[in-house]
């Protein structure tokens, strides 16, 4: 059953302050889906109530080898990546040109994903170097 909301008010770790999204939904879960955003900015310390956002900004502190992959038969490169912003810490999905992304370069993701693996959050989405 999904229910709608219009605000997300209480924080994911509880400490009062509140985050405001346009259209707010929960799942069967339990766990909040953002459709979008009002704030122009998520930050990784919000990530982990959302499965979707519009815009966020990180500096890449570390990456990691790049694979090849064969997915429906087209070869891909993906590699992973650590990124920060101002609130914690997050890894990073990079697929084709993202790998070229180097350490210390700051990024926008926009229209990402957000998945939590091993109690971390990683994200996903487009990128683009931020000048």
């Amino acid at each position: 059953m999904i229910e709608n909301e219009n605000v997300l008010s209480d924080s994911p770790d509880g400490d009062g302050e509140s985050a405001h999204f346009s259209k707010v939904m929960r799942d069967s879960s339990g766990r909040f889906i953002a459709k979008r955003p009002t704030v122009s900015q998520l930050s990784v310390r919000w990530a982990r109530g959302v499965d979707w956002f519009e815009s966020l900004d990180l500096l890449v502190l570390r990456t990691y080898p790049v694979r090849h992959v064969l997915i429906e038969g087209v070869s891909s490169k993906v590699a992973a990546a650590c990124g920060r912003d101002a609130t914690g810490v997050c890894g990073l999905v990079l697929h084709g040109a993202q790998t070229e992304i180097g350490v210390n370069s700051v990024v926008r993701i926009t229209n990402g994903r957000v998945r939590i693996s091993n109690g971390e959050v990683v994200i996903n989405g487009h990128m683009e170097l931020v000048e």
